[in-house]
Order: structure tokens, then sequence, then C-alpha cells
């Protein structure tokens, strides 16, 4: 698959239950081996929580400019796992069924990788996350 937003978090962002800017928004890297994300039939973190590796904190500097959505770069601590496929960006409602996913990324510098215990530093792509087009 390549890197999609993820129908039901579309649908979340056009009925306005996300505001991008003012929530908990983050990621969780995923093991394929686990879990395989489908962006149009999962909905809530929970249909990915088998393949989770890791979670971020939430993201912080974010910016809707132009219709693209952007963050500063996120360090998670203490990667240890199976090899991670792909960083899922999520809405955090404080439940797994309830935190709509949005963003799914699997092709970008370094997916996949291999934990080895250490940190991991998410470098957002210069021109953004994504763009709603």
């Amino acid at each position: 698959m390549a890197n999609a937003l993820y129908t039901i978090g579309k649908k979340k962002f056009l009925d306005a239950d996300i505001d991008i800017s003012a929530s908990n928004i983050k990621f969780v890297f995923t093991d394929h081996g686990a879990d395989t994300p489908n962006t149009t039939t999962d909905d809530f973190l929970d249909d990915i929580s088998a393949g989770t590796i890791a979670t971020s904190g939430n993201l912080s500097s974010k910016t809707t400019t132009g219709g693209t959505f952007d963050a500063a770069d996120e360090t998670v601590s203490g990667v240890t796992g199976a090899t991670v496929e792909s960083i899922n960006i999520y809405y955090d409602s404080g439940a797994a069924g309830t935190s709509p996913l949005f963003v799914y990324i699997d092709t970008g510098t370094g997916l996949p990788f291999t934990p080895d215990g250490g940190n991991r530093t998410v470098a957002w792509h210069a021109t953004g996350i994504f763009t709603w087009t």
C-alpha cells in the first residue's frame, strides 16, 4: 500500500469531528507481521492495536497552512519490538476504540526499520505530513 488517508479520518474532518490544531494527535509505529492496516476498513486505533510497537507523545507545533498538515519532528524513546513497516497517525480520544485513524505512512526515509531499544525520531517531510487534495 502507499501513503494514504484513512476513510474514517476523512469523514471525521469533513464532519468537523476533529480539530487537528487543538486536538491530541499522536502516531503509532506498526508491525505488519501482527496487523496490516487497511485505510478503507480500519476505523479506530483498536483496529490496528495488535501491530502497535510504540506510541508517540502528542504532536506539537501543528499547522494547517494551505491545506497541508505539519508538525514538529517527534522522538519516541526506547523503541523495541518487531520490524516497523508503517506510521499511523490518529486523534487520541483517550480510548483506542474511539480514536480515529487518519494518516497511513509506509513510504519514507527510514521505513521499514528494526527497533534496537534506542530512540527513534520521525522527521516529517519538508513539505508537511499530508495535504488535503
